[in-house]
């Protein structure tokens, strides 16, 4: 019985942490490329800086770059110019 028992304990622990380990991650990375981006633009001397400048900047893909200014509460796009982002 106490077989049983471990075998499904130690399958419940491998799930566990087969679940929680890419979300921690996801978070991690998105914490981290974000400071990045924050920092390239609060470093700036310009209130706006382009996607582009920030790929640049910070060796992020474009794709990157728009997800996080998008998801980021933080970074503000530019009503004029979509392509532009500012810091709070």
């Amino acid at each position: 019985m106490s077989d049983y028992f471990e075998a499904i304990l130690i399958g419940v622990l491998i799930a566990t942490v087969s679940l929680i380990f890419p979300w921690l991650h996801k978070k991690y990375t998105f914490k981290r490329d974000s400071a990045r981006i924050i920092t390239f633009i609060r470093d700036s001397k310009y209130a706006f800086r382009s996607t582009r400048a920030i790929m640049d900047g910070t060796t992020l893909s474009q794709e990157r770059v728009e997800e996080l200014c998008q998801k980021n509460e933080q970074i503000i796009q530019n009503k004029k110019n979509p392509h532009t982002w500012r810091v709070l």
